[in-house]
């Protein structure tokens, strides 16, 4: 776990409770994202039906509310968790700006892809910064609601592009994925290194240091800089021939 997507002891909130076959219950709440058996995405609880199958063994057989104190939604690297002893999968999200979804979509209909990818995909900084730097205090402030700063300040943004037509929305979804997508990679890469210990910091440095150096000597030593550097990255660069 690297912080929390809602963290509030004193405030009060209702709850789905679901019933299960093995005789016990699950207090969740509406709106938070959980996996069922026979569902190829996370689903809201809110959704969820009698009969739908939590794991193989268990399944739900009666669901009822609950007002109870405390909201706690741990954020883990994964996006989900086993709870009650194995005896659910849910996840470390919840539906946030197009609420009764289990997908994000553009303001015109088109589906995006599933809430579960989408806001793993848009919190991917803020994993990077609180899993590099656990010291941080983004990772661990959180406003009067009981959200981290990070997740406050994206809902607000998400809710006020979501006003937006679908099709200036396409565009900058675009360029948005483009910097997340690499955030993700970069994530990837420090899991990597990390689980190397200082080896891998040892050879990824001067691996990356030397590659860099190549690139600027080969375009310091030739006519066109820009092509150069191009092409040492694979860069396919057509000339151009007058006519």
């Amino acid at each position: 776990m690297y912080s929390f997507g809602h963290y509030h002891p004193t405030k009060q909130a209702e709850f789905v409770v679901l019933h299960t076959s093995d005789k016990k219950m699950l207090e969740i709440s509406d709106e938070h994202l959980l996996f069922l058996q026979d569902k190829e995405i996370p689903v809201r609880a809110g959704s969820v039906q009698v009969g739908d199958k939590l794991t193989a063994e268990t399944s739900v057989t009666k669901i009822t509310t609950v007002v109870k104190t405390g909201i706690y939604a741990p954020l883990t690297p994964s996006a989900s968790l086993v709870v009650n002893q194995g005896q659910a999968h849910v996840s470390s999200y919840a539906a946030i700006v197009q609420r009764n979804s289990n997908y994000a979509h553009f303001s015109n209909g088109i589906p995006i892809m599933s809430q579960q990818s989408f806001i793993h995909l848009v919190l991917s900084p803020f994993r990077v910064l609180c899993t590099t730097d656990q010291t941080n205090k983004w990772c661990d402030s959180y406003n009067h609601d009981g959200m981290p700063h990070y997740i406050d300040q994206g809902i607000a943004l998400l809710t006020y592009l979501d006003q937006w037509p679908g099709m200036i929305q396409m565009p900058l979804f675009v360029v948005a994925f483009a910097f997340f997508g690499s955030t993700m990679v970069l994530e990837q890469v420090l899991m990597i290194v990390a689980g190397w210990g200082a080896t891998g910091w040892a050879v990824m440095v001067p691996l990356i240091t030397t590659m860099t150096m190549m690139v600027v000597l080969r375009s310091l030593l030739n006519r066109n800089p820009l092509q150069s550097a191009m092409s040492s990255w694979g860069v396919r660069v057509e000339k151009i021939k007058s006519p």
